[in-house]
């Protein structure tokens, strides 16, 4: 992945022409919140510099930023350069301008005499003038309505122009990276041999060298090069791709973050083609139905149906992250390694099929948020999600094709059901069909062993069990089904007659046993006989659950979970189950 990473940023280097200085610096107004800049101007005489004043610029962007030499180094203490944003303007002086140059310090050892001459007689003229300086600065500050930036200017030439101000800001941002270093080694990211490397790459927080057992060379911290030795240019080419990734391909999947990341079997024309592509989408995305009735998340951002659409001589790695104190730490929650366009295509073909079966339209369509539904919280009252872990293996299947074990899915599924049975804001009948939408989309994309069916029973009820159970392989799940949707018609007339329902207290919340299920046939029927309702078409239906309940080459070898899951589908699917009823009747008169 670090490779693609790298080859991303080398091919966007190579478009955008960027020399390595510009490849460090941040633009100080990339927020749109520091449109201007107090240059502090200074001028020499036989050697000494002297305060002329503050003029103030609109701040530069694109490659002229660079000159600035602008990188934020933390929330605390001197920046890479003196160039900073001003926060309160004596506290930004003292703390970001003026302690640059003790810091600047720390590297003498690596910058030529005249650099050192050079950044200590500006100190001092700084020093001397730091009143005027101030008042200079505020008064700026009074006549605008704006925030600044702060910089130098020396003899009229920005910081970026004058080599020693380049070599101590290069030198200073990588200076951690530089803690772990080695000359004329192999780099492993380009292969380059005789090249300077790095050991501590910092571009993504995930690898560290701050525990000994991540340390190779006997555990020898100066010798963790060994472990991932990369040169510098490879290190500033894989920034530039970790910044395009950052800015483009990066999306929320249901409160994790994932990165796409593009790669190229035979780089070519098509590569950066493509980069624009994304680049151009992105922000032309919308929340209209059309438009999210094409996507498989709810970012409405996502671009997975535009790269479905690419060559197949592009892959893709996704690259779920968790971001933690405040950007300081990350860690990989899942990588998915060379997902391929044809992958992708068959997932959007599977979500229409779904979509065509079950007639969803517009914000009814089928997304990976029905899937999140079961794979969030163990416990509505829990504070966070605890269960990504598990979400994230589905999504690892679905993406890899790898087959998945159904009984992994019944207890989240039922976990949810039962958790939402008398929940009035949002009905119960919406759950199960979202768990029902997730099987039928994880049969359409090959993740789901299907077996072959046992002795299937055919009658009026076969086509509509077939339609939307193809996981109701044994005549036993069958009967389970029909048993469900025959329940749902009797608390449906106690409903409408009593305005309750206390026939539900005999599913005992959906956690029944082989037991309970097996008697729960004659309960139903004899609660039907009481309210006059057991006519000729649910005897001909009590017909069809028993034989299918009693078939002697059935199996009840189902656990309590699955066997209350295809009762809960047979609930939630009655009105197709009644449809057969009414249709015989029909056909009969």
């Amino acid at each position: 992945m670090i490779h693609a990473i790298q080859q991303l940023g080398k091919e966007l280097l190579s478009e955008n022409d960027k020399d390595e200085i510009e490849l460090l610096t941040q633009e100080p107004n990339a927020g749109g919140n520091y449109p201007a800049m107090l240059m502090i101007e200074l001028q020499s005489d036989s050697g000494k510099w002297k305060f002329v004043g503050v003029s103030a610029e609109e701040t530069k962007y694109g490659k002229e930023s660079a000159l600035y030499l602008y990188r934020r180094r933390g929330a605390n203490g001197a920046n890479y350069s003196p160039t900073t944003l001003i926060t309160e303007l004596e506290k930004t002086w003292k703390t970001r301008v003026l302690a640059w140059f003790p810091y600047a310090e720390s590297v003498k050892a690596y910058l030529p005499e005249t650099a050192i001459s050079l950044f200590r007689s500006i100190q001092s003229a700084l020093d001397t003038e730091t009143e005027a300086i101030l008042q200079a600065c505020k008064r700026h500050q009074e006549t605008a309505k704006h925030a600044f930036g702060i910089s130098l200017k020396l003899n009229g030439r920005y910081l970026g122009e004058y080599d020693e101000f380049r070599r101590a800001f290069t030198r200073l941002v990588n200076e951690k990276d530089f803690e772990v270093y080695a000359e004329n080694k192999h780099c492993s990211v380009c292969g380059a041999y005789g090249v300077n490397v790095i050991g501590n790459l910092g571009v993504f927080k995930f690898y560290t060298l701050d525990k000994p057992g991540f340390v190779s060379g006997k555990f020898q911290f100066a010798k963790a090069w060994r472990n991932y030795p990369v040169c510098l240019t490879c290190k500033s080419q894989i920034e530039e791709g970790k910044a395009y990734l950052l800015k483009y391909l990066s999306f929320n999947f249901y409160g994790i973050s994932y990165l796409i990341v593009p790669k190229w079997l035979f780089p070519s024309e098509e590569s950066g083609y493509i980069l624009k592509r994304i680049a151009g989408w992105k922000h032309k995305q919308s929340l209209a139905d059309e438009q999210l009735k094409k996507r498989l998340t709810r970012d409405e951002q996502e671009i997975l149906d535009i790269l479905a659409e690419e060559s197949n001589q592009v892959q893709f790695d996704l690259l779920f992250l968790k971001v933690e104190q405040a950007g300081a730490v990350e860690r990989v929650l899942l990588h998915l390694e060379d997902i391929q366009t044809i992958r992708l295509k068959q997932l959007f073909d599977a979500k229409a099929e779904v979509e065509s079966l079950f007639s969803l339209t517009g914000n009814q369509s089928y997304h990976f948020g029905r899937i999140r539904t079961f794979f969030s919280k163990s416990d509505a009252d829990k504070k966070n999600y605890d269960l990504d872990k598990y979400f994230l293996t589905v999504v690892n299947h679905i993406f890899t094709g790898k087959k998945i074990d159904p009984a992994f899915l019944y207890p989240h599924f039922m976990r949810e059901i039962r958790s939402r049975l008398y929940d009035e804001e949002r009905p119960v009948y919406f759950t199960i069909r979202d768990a029902i939408y997730n099987l039928h989309f994880f049969e359409q994309i090959g993740i789901l062993p299907r077996e072959e069916a046992i002795c299937m029973i055919e009658d009026a009820y076969t086509d509509v069990i077939r339609k939307y159970g193809s996981q109701l392989d044994q005549p036993v799940k069958e009967g389970l089904f029909l048993l469900g949707g025959l329940t749902q018609i009797l608390l449906d007339i106690q409903k409408e007659r009593r305005n309750a329902a206390p026939f539900e207290k005999q599913l005992k919340g959906l956690r029944m046993n082989r037991s309970d299920v097996q008697g729960l046939l004659n309960r139903v029927i004899d609660k039907l006989r009481a309210y006059e309702e057991y006519g000729p078409r649910i005897e001909e239906l009590v017909a069809a659950i028993s034989r299918r309940l009693l078939d002697v080459n059935g199996s009840w070898k189902l656990s309590v979970d699955e066997m209350n899951f295809y009762i809960a589908t047979g609930m939630a699917l009655k009105n197709e189950i009644n449809s057969v009823r009414f249709r015989k009747e029909a056909v009969q008169a």
